[in-house]
């Protein structure tokens, strides 16, 4: 069949004169039109509808782009509304369905101008839901205390189906809601058999809490989802020690402008309570005085809502720099982590040089000179 006919057209003027002209015309082919169905191709709960297209062809396959005739569209189970025509050769149409009418497949066919176009096309009524069971899903990864999770925790839900080759079998997406823990509300699982598996790893988003929930949603192929009842409660903390060089100092410099020379007692403050920096779970708090030369891992004490350590420098002091740091690091009562370097001070670890000249051989007077460097001391 050709893709156009050629139609004769002939005019006549009022003086009786007459014309004639032959028009190509593209025609649309029954044969090599097309119906899709819009992605899902399914009338589930979370899609009510399925748009239906006619897209009228000619028979090179190429798109009419042009109204081409009168589209109807039949449908064997569910219910086509009417038919739009969109004025560019597709013509559509929306399939519904009532749950009560149960499930199949569709099979969708259309004419033009009353004849039958070679192609169909199916779409899914599906409106049973995944099933789930709180009882197959368990949580795990919590490496805090008393199993609470903490920063850096993997969070690892995991839904064994045991419908996974009968009621089950056209699950295709299973997401985590961390959204409770601080985190996103759609997080993928991957699928194994019949095994799902999501994460999420826990950050220092500041959520404490008992009893929080995780949730789990389950989703099939034709759009029906469900969500888990409750899957767990879990313990979190997620709210690291807070730490602040405001409320950080170093004391007992005796040099000059508070630089720390040989003998004098370093001592680190923090003020970690509520008059400082508002923590109310501090476990255990550790300075770092190496870059002094001296121990990496000195415990403070507690005094009241400050912690304090001391470390007395030697003598001979060899460390000589007007940037030292000592470093705190802090963890709550779930083990959560914090590290700062506090402010720079001066360590002045060098005695003053004094040289002289050598006196003559001869018992005659002589001028001598002395040259000082000074060190603060």
């Amino acid at each position: 069949v050709d893709a156009t006919i050629d139609v004769a057209v002939r005019a006549t003027r009022p003086s009786g004169n007459e014309g004639a002209v032959t028009v190509p015309v593209r025609v649309a082919s029954l044969d090599d039109s097309v119906i899709h169905v819009d992605a899902p191709a399914a009338v589930s709960t979370e899609h009510p509808e399925a748009s239906i297209t006619v897209e009228l062809r000619d028979a090179r396959g190429g798109a009419m782009g042009a109204s081409a005739g009168v589209v109807e569209v039949t449908t064997d189970l569910g219910t086509l509304g009417a038919v739009d025509d969109l004025g560019d050769g597709r013509y559509t149409a929306a399939l519904s369905a009532e749950p009560e009418a149960g499930g199949g497949t569709a099979t969708i066919s259309a004419t033009l101008d009353g004849a039958s176009i070679a192609a169909t096309a199916t779409v899914r009524i599906d409106f049973t839901a995944p099933v789930v069971s709180a009882g197959d899903v368990t949580v795990a990864g919590a490496t805090g205390p008393g199993g609470r999770f903490r920063i850096g925790d993997d969070v690892t839900l995991t839904w064994s189906d045991p419908e996974a080759s009968g009621a089950n079998a056209d699950v295709a997406a299973v997401t985590l809601d961390a959204s409770a823990l601080g985190g996103p509300t759609e997080i993928d699982a991957t699928a194994s058999g019949g095994t799902w598996t999501a994460r999420y790893t826990v950050g220092n988003t500041g959520v404490t809490g008992d009893d929080l929930p995780v949730g789990l949603r389950v989703r099939d192929a034709s759009g029906n989802a469900t969500t888990a009842p409750r899957v767990a409660g879990l313990t979190l903390d997620a709210a690291a020690p807070v730490v602040t060089r405001a409320n950080l100092r170093t004391s007992g410099g005796t040099g000059t402008g508070g630089a720390f020379r040989a003998g004098d007692v370093v001592t680190a403050t923090w003020t970690a309570g509520a008059a400082g920096d508002g923590n109310v779970d501090v476990s255990s708090v550790t300075l770092d005085f190496g870059a002094l030369g001296g121990p990496t891992a000195v415990s403070a004490t507690r005094d009241g809502e400050a912690w304090r350590a001391s470390w007395t420098l030697p003598d001979p002091l060899a460390v000589d720099r007007p940037d030292a740091q000592i470093v705190l690091t802090t963890d709550d009562a779930a083990g959560n982590v914090t590290t700062l370097a506090l402010s720079p001070f001066e360590v002045d670890g060098v005695a003053p040089t004094v040289t002289s000249g050598a006196p003559p051989a001869w018992g005659r007077s002589a001028r001598t000179s002395l040259s000082f460097e000074p060190c603060g001391r």
